[in-house]
Protein backbone atom coordinates (compact mmCIF):
# COMPACT_ATOMS: atom_id res chain seq x y z
CA UNK A 1 0.00 0.00 0.00
CA UNK A 2 1.34 3.45 -0.89
CA UNK A 3 2.27 5.77 1.95
CA UNK A 4 -0.12 8.62 1.19
CA UNK A 5 0.05 12.36 1.89
CA UNK A 6 -2.01 12.14 5.08
CA UNK A 7 0.30 9.50 6.52
CA UNK A 8 3.37 11.53 5.57
CA UNK A 9 1.92 14.59 7.29
CA UNK A 10 1.28 12.49 10.39
CA UNK A 11 4.85 11.22 10.44
CA UNK A 12 6.19 14.75 9.91
CA UNK A 13 4.10 15.92 12.86
CA UNK A 14 5.48 13.18 15.11
CA UNK A 15 9.05 14.07 14.15
CA UNK A 16 8.45 17.78 14.77
CA UNK A 17 6.89 16.94 18.14
CA UNK A 18 10.19 15.62 19.48
CA UNK A 19 12.16 17.95 21.74
CA UNK A 20 15.34 18.22 19.71
CA UNK A 21 17.56 19.37 22.55
CA UNK A 22 21.31 18.94 22.68
CA UNK A 23 21.13 15.35 23.88
CA UNK A 24 18.52 14.37 21.29
CA UNK A 25 20.74 15.74 18.53
CA UNK A 26 23.66 13.52 19.56
CA UNK A 27 24.58 10.76 17.08
CA UNK A 28 22.66 7.53 17.67
CA UNK A 29 20.47 9.15 20.33
CA UNK A 30 17.22 7.40 21.38
CA UNK A 31 15.27 10.09 19.54
CA UNK A 32 17.18 9.51 16.31
CA UNK A 33 16.72 5.75 16.64
CA UNK A 34 13.01 6.27 17.19
CA UNK A 35 12.69 8.35 14.01
CA UNK A 36 14.66 5.74 12.06
CA UNK A 37 12.26 3.10 13.34
CA UNK A 38 9.23 5.15 12.31
CA UNK A 39 10.62 5.53 8.81
CA UNK A 40 11.27 1.80 8.54
CA UNK A 41 7.73 1.01 9.67
CA UNK A 42 6.26 3.47 7.17
CA UNK A 43 7.64 1.68 4.13
CA UNK A 44 8.36 5.07 2.54
CA UNK A 45 11.89 4.16 1.44
CA UNK A 46 10.72 0.90 -0.12
CA UNK A 47 7.93 2.79 -1.90
CA UNK A 48 10.41 5.28 -3.31
CA UNK A 49 12.71 2.51 -4.52
CA UNK A 50 9.85 0.71 -6.25
CA UNK A 51 8.95 3.91 -8.04
CA UNK A 52 12.25 3.85 -9.93
CA UNK A 53 12.83 0.09 -10.04
CA UNK A 54 9.53 -1.62 -10.94
CA UNK A 55 11.17 -5.02 -11.40
CA UNK A 56 10.63 -6.81 -8.01
CA UNK A 57 14.07 -8.46 -7.97
CA UNK A 58 15.86 -5.22 -8.73
CA UNK A 59 13.76 -3.28 -6.21
CA UNK A 60 14.56 -5.77 -3.45
CA UNK A 61 18.31 -5.53 -4.05
CA UNK A 62 18.28 -1.73 -4.31
CA UNK A 63 16.19 -1.45 -1.14
CA UNK A 64 18.61 -3.71 0.73
CA UNK A 65 21.39 -1.31 -0.26
CA UNK A 66 19.49 1.94 0.30
CA UNK A 67 17.67 1.40 3.61
CA UNK A 68 20.69 1.11 5.95
CA UNK A 69 22.32 4.13 4.32
CA UNK A 70 19.25 6.24 4.99
CA UNK A 71 19.31 5.01 8.59
CA UNK A 72 22.95 6.10 8.82
CA UNK A 73 22.00 9.61 7.74
CA UNK A 74 19.28 9.79 10.39
CA UNK A 75 21.46 8.40 13.20
CA UNK A 76 24.62 10.29 12.19
CA UNK A 77 26.38 6.97 12.62
CA UNK A 78 27.97 4.67 10.04
CA UNK A 79 26.51 1.19 9.80
CA UNK A 80 27.53 -0.22 6.44
CA UNK A 81 29.38 2.68 4.80
CA UNK A 82 33.10 3.28 5.02
CA UNK A 83 34.04 6.27 7.16
CA UNK A 84 35.98 7.94 4.35
CA UNK A 85 32.97 7.73 2.01
CA UNK A 86 30.54 9.43 4.36
CA UNK A 87 29.41 12.91 3.35
CA UNK A 88 28.19 14.53 6.56
CA UNK A 89 26.50 17.31 4.58
CA UNK A 90 23.96 14.72 3.54
CA UNK A 91 23.02 13.78 7.11
CA UNK A 92 19.56 14.62 8.36
CA UNK A 93 19.26 17.78 10.46
CA UNK A 94 15.98 17.94 12.44
CA UNK A 95 16.62 21.56 13.45
CA UNK A 96 15.99 22.87 9.93
CA UNK A 97 12.23 22.59 10.39
CA UNK A 98 11.69 21.06 6.95
CA UNK A 99 9.57 18.02 6.11
CA UNK A 100 11.23 14.81 7.27
CA UNK A 101 9.29 12.74 4.73
CA UNK A 102 10.33 15.04 1.89
CA UNK A 103 13.95 14.65 2.97
CA UNK A 104 13.57 10.86 3.21
CA UNK A 105 12.04 10.63 -0.27
CA UNK A 106 14.67 12.84 -1.89
CA UNK A 107 17.59 11.14 -0.16
CA UNK A 108 16.29 7.64 -0.84
CA UNK A 109 15.98 8.46 -4.51
CA UNK A 110 19.49 9.94 -4.61
CA UNK A 111 21.09 6.91 -2.95
CA UNK A 112 19.08 4.35 -4.92
CA UNK A 113 19.58 5.91 -8.34
CA UNK A 114 23.26 6.73 -7.85
CA UNK A 115 24.27 3.11 -7.39
CA UNK A 116 22.31 0.75 -9.67
CA UNK A 117 25.29 -0.81 -11.46
CA UNK A 118 27.15 -1.42 -8.22
CA UNK A 119 24.19 -2.91 -6.37
CA UNK A 120 22.74 -4.91 -9.24
CA UNK A 121 26.09 -6.30 -10.32
CA UNK A 122 25.47 -9.34 -12.54
CA UNK A 123 21.77 -9.19 -11.77
CA UNK A 124 21.04 -5.61 -12.67
CA UNK A 125 18.76 -6.21 -15.61
CA UNK A 126 16.32 -9.06 -15.49
CA UNK A 127 16.96 -11.18 -18.58
CA UNK A 128 13.24 -11.31 -19.29
CA UNK A 129 13.22 -7.53 -19.56
CA UNK A 130 16.01 -7.47 -22.16
CA UNK A 131 15.69 -10.71 -24.09
CA UNK A 132 12.49 -9.95 -26.03
CA UNK A 133 10.66 -11.98 -28.65
CA UNK A 134 8.66 -10.59 -31.53
CA UNK A 135 5.09 -11.62 -32.28
CA UNK A 136 6.30 -14.81 -33.99
CA UNK A 137 8.50 -15.89 -31.10
CA UNK A 138 11.75 -14.92 -32.83
CA UNK A 139 14.52 -13.39 -30.73
CA UNK A 140 14.73 -9.62 -31.19
CA UNK A 141 18.10 -7.88 -31.40
CA UNK A 142 18.90 -6.24 -28.08
CA UNK A 143 21.68 -3.67 -27.87
CA UNK A 144 22.38 -4.18 -24.18
CA UNK A 145 23.10 -7.90 -24.55
CA UNK A 146 24.04 -8.43 -28.20
CA UNK A 147 26.45 -5.50 -28.55
CA UNK A 148 28.26 -6.66 -25.44
CA UNK A 149 28.69 -10.32 -26.37
CA UNK A 150 25.93 -11.26 -23.91
CA UNK A 151 27.71 -9.48 -21.04
CA UNK A 152 25.42 -7.59 -18.69
CA UNK A 153 26.65 -4.02 -18.98
CA UNK A 154 25.17 -3.14 -15.61
CA UNK A 155 27.70 -5.46 -13.92
CA UNK A 156 30.33 -2.71 -13.93
CA UNK A 157 31.18 -1.52 -10.42
CA UNK A 158 30.04 2.05 -9.81
CA UNK A 159 32.52 4.34 -8.05
CA UNK A 160 31.85 6.03 -4.75
CA UNK A 161 31.61 9.53 -6.23
CA UNK A 162 27.82 9.76 -6.29
CA UNK A 163 27.54 7.91 -3.00
CA UNK A 164 29.93 10.34 -1.32
CA UNK A 165 28.02 13.25 -2.88
CA UNK A 166 24.38 12.03 -3.06
CA UNK A 167 23.06 15.49 -3.99
CA UNK A 168 25.50 15.89 -6.89
CA UNK A 169 23.72 17.38 -9.90
CA UNK A 170 25.47 17.48 -13.26
CA UNK A 171 24.06 19.65 -16.07
CA UNK A 172 25.50 18.25 -19.31
CA UNK A 173 24.96 20.67 -22.20
CA UNK A 174 24.09 19.59 -25.73
CA UNK A 175 25.04 20.88 -29.15
CA UNK A 176 27.41 23.82 -29.54
CA UNK A 177 27.66 24.46 -25.79
CA UNK A 178 28.93 20.94 -25.25
CA UNK A 179 31.52 21.23 -28.02
CA UNK A 180 32.81 24.55 -26.70
CA UNK A 181 33.04 23.28 -23.15
CA UNK A 182 34.90 20.14 -24.26
CA UNK A 183 37.43 22.23 -26.17
CA UNK A 184 38.05 24.46 -23.15
CA UNK A 185 38.32 21.44 -20.86
CA UNK A 186 41.13 20.03 -22.99
CA UNK A 187 43.00 23.34 -22.68
CA UNK A 188 42.26 24.34 -19.07
CA UNK A 189 39.64 22.65 -16.82
CA UNK A 190 39.53 25.60 -14.42
CA UNK A 191 38.78 28.00 -17.27
CA UNK A 192 36.11 25.62 -18.55
CA UNK A 193 34.48 25.52 -15.11
CA UNK A 194 34.47 29.33 -14.91
CA UNK A 195 32.95 29.55 -18.40
CA UNK A 196 30.20 27.08 -17.47
CA UNK A 197 29.43 29.12 -14.36
CA UNK A 198 29.19 32.39 -16.30
CA UNK A 199 26.89 30.84 -18.91
CA UNK A 200 24.47 29.34 -16.43
CA UNK A 201 25.55 25.74 -17.04
CA UNK A 202 26.86 25.14 -13.53
CA UNK A 203 25.16 23.59 -10.51
CA UNK A 204 26.31 24.60 -7.04
CA UNK A 205 26.72 20.96 -5.97
CA UNK A 206 29.69 20.77 -8.35
CA UNK A 207 31.57 23.24 -6.14
CA UNK A 208 32.60 20.33 -3.92
CA UNK A 209 34.55 18.68 -6.75
CA UNK A 210 37.84 19.58 -8.35
CA UNK A 211 37.19 21.60 -11.53
CA UNK A 212 38.73 18.89 -13.72
CA UNK A 213 36.45 16.23 -12.24
CA UNK A 214 33.34 18.41 -12.44
CA UNK A 215 33.88 19.46 -16.05
CA UNK A 216 34.79 15.92 -17.07
CA UNK A 217 31.44 14.74 -15.73
CA UNK A 218 29.77 17.52 -17.72
CA UNK A 219 31.53 17.00 -21.03
CA UNK A 220 33.13 13.64 -21.68
CA UNK A 221 31.17 11.61 -24.25
CA UNK A 222 29.42 8.40 -23.35
CA UNK A 223 30.32 5.22 -25.15
CA UNK A 224 27.33 3.96 -27.17
CA UNK A 225 26.99 0.87 -24.97
CA UNK A 226 26.75 3.08 -21.88
CA UNK A 227 24.38 5.53 -23.52
CA UNK A 228 22.04 2.66 -24.40
CA UNK A 229 21.50 2.07 -20.68
CA UNK A 230 20.10 5.52 -19.96
CA UNK A 231 16.45 4.56 -20.62
CA UNK A 232 16.80 1.90 -17.92
CA UNK A 233 17.48 4.71 -15.43
CA UNK A 234 14.50 6.76 -16.62
CA UNK A 235 11.71 4.19 -17.06
CA UNK A 236 8.94 6.79 -16.94
CA UNK A 237 10.18 8.43 -20.17
CA UNK A 238 12.44 6.13 -22.22
CA UNK A 239 11.71 8.11 -25.40
CA UNK A 240 13.28 11.24 -23.91
CA UNK A 241 16.15 9.24 -22.42
CA UNK A 242 17.01 7.65 -25.78
CA UNK A 243 17.03 10.99 -27.63
CA UNK A 244 19.14 12.62 -24.93
CA UNK A 245 21.53 9.64 -24.83
CA UNK A 246 22.19 10.10 -28.55
CA UNK A 247 23.24 13.71 -27.88
CA UNK A 248 25.82 12.59 -25.34
CA UNK A 249 27.89 10.28 -27.54
CA UNK A 250 30.70 11.33 -29.84
CA UNK A 251 29.27 9.76 -32.98
CA UNK A 252 25.49 9.34 -32.91
CA UNK A 253 23.23 11.98 -34.48
CA UNK A 254 20.17 13.32 -32.71
CA UNK A 255 17.26 15.63 -33.42
CA UNK A 256 17.88 18.77 -31.37
CA UNK A 257 14.39 20.19 -31.86
CA UNK A 258 12.73 16.90 -30.95
CA UNK A 259 14.89 16.66 -27.84
CA UNK A 260 13.80 20.13 -26.73
CA UNK A 261 10.14 19.20 -27.29
CA UNK A 262 10.52 16.04 -25.24
CA UNK A 263 12.22 17.96 -22.43
CA UNK A 264 9.41 20.52 -22.47
CA UNK A 265 6.80 17.76 -22.34
CA UNK A 266 8.53 16.07 -19.40
CA UNK A 267 8.80 19.36 -17.50
CA UNK A 268 5.08 20.04 -17.98
CA UNK A 269 4.17 16.51 -16.90
CA UNK A 270 6.29 16.75 -13.76
CA UNK A 271 5.41 20.36 -12.96
CA UNK A 272 9.06 21.45 -12.92
CA UNK A 273 11.32 23.78 -14.88
CA UNK A 274 12.94 22.55 -18.08
CA UNK A 275 16.28 23.22 -16.39
CA UNK A 276 15.39 20.59 -13.78
CA UNK A 277 14.79 18.01 -16.51
CA UNK A 278 18.09 18.85 -18.21
CA UNK A 279 19.87 18.50 -14.87
CA UNK A 280 18.28 15.15 -14.21
CA UNK A 281 19.22 13.83 -17.64
CA UNK A 282 22.76 15.13 -17.26
CA UNK A 283 23.15 13.56 -13.84
CA UNK A 284 22.01 10.16 -15.13
CA UNK A 285 24.48 10.42 -18.00
CA UNK A 286 27.25 11.42 -15.58
CA UNK A 287 26.48 8.39 -13.43
CA UNK A 288 26.87 6.16 -16.46
CA UNK A 289 30.10 7.94 -17.38
CA UNK A 290 31.49 7.55 -13.87
CA UNK A 291 30.85 3.82 -13.97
Amino acid sequence: MAYDREQRDELDERVRGIDWNEEALEPNSPERRMVAGWLEESGLVRQQVRRWFPDPEQAARIFEFTAPRITEKILHKTIVSKEKQVNEKGWWDPTLGTSFCAWAKKTSEAVARANPRRVLSRKAVNASALDRDDDEGTDVYNRAFDDASSRNLMAVDAPALFETHPDLTVPRPVGRGLKELRAMFDADPSHAAAWAYRHGLWHRSLDELEPAVAVALMTQPLKPARAALLPELMPEDPELAREYAASQTASRKYDAERLRRLVRRRAEADGVLEWDVWCRLGTLAAQLLAG
